[in-house]
């Protein structure tokens, strides 16, 4: 009976541990670049945004979508529509990990992880990205365009317009060959956040 107790007590100590260190999973981009989500989104409302999302590779014609972004506190989404109102994809992360789902032959000139990835770099607090992206650095010029920076090398550069109720952000992914470089660019319809009291 002692020893029965001894183990359900050792057992229960374990699974406090373990509990306690339960932490959403980094995600991985290229070269080791990560952005510690839950950590990250600590720094956004609760809530979601409306916006449409057009994606131009070089001068091919754009590839565009509407989007709703949520942040539930569970888990940060983004879902694509297709122009019939239906749902042509849903990335999600949660404390499980990375969640993708689309419909068949469905296909993004950038990933739809890529696209939440910067939209978050683009819309949260110039402060809550610095302290979670790790692999790269994000810098704001005087003129607040954002710099997203492998060592040396430009990753990306993002530039806010419009208004605070209705932003619209223009991300430029650079290539050294012209008709590589991407430009994305979010404009946000509605935004719907908690109250913060």
């Amino acid at each position: 009976m002692r020893n029965m107790l001894a183990s359900l007590l050792l057992l229960s100590a374990l699974n406090a541990c373990v509990s306690a260190r339960i932490k959403w999973p980094p995600v991985q981009l290229e070269a080791g670049e990560e952005l510690l989500w839950f950590s990250a989104v600590e720094g956004l409302p609760r809530g979601s945004v409306v916006l449409s999302t057009e994606i131009q590779k070089g001068h091919r014609d754009p590839f565009r979508f509407q989007g709703v972004f949520e942040n539930n506190g569970d888990a940060v989404s983004l879902v694509g529509m297709t122009p019939l109102g239906t749902r042509a994809f849903s990335q999600e992360f949660d404390e499980y990990g990375n969640h993708y789902d689309a419909l068949p032959f469905y296909r993004m000139p950038i990933k739809a992880e890529k696209l939440l990835f910067y939209w978050l770099v683009a819309s949260m607090p110039l402060e809550n990205v610095q302290a979670n992206l790790q692999g790269l650095r994000v810098s704001e010029t005087p003129d607040g365009v954002r710099q997203v920076k492998r060592g040396q090398h430009l990753v990306a550069s993002i530039q806010r317009q419009g208004s605070i109720a209705k932003p619209r952000f223009e991300i430029t992914i650079p290539h050294r060959k012209a008709a590589k470089t991407r430009r994305v660019l979010f404009q946000v319809h509605q935004q719907d956040f908690d109250k913060q009291p």
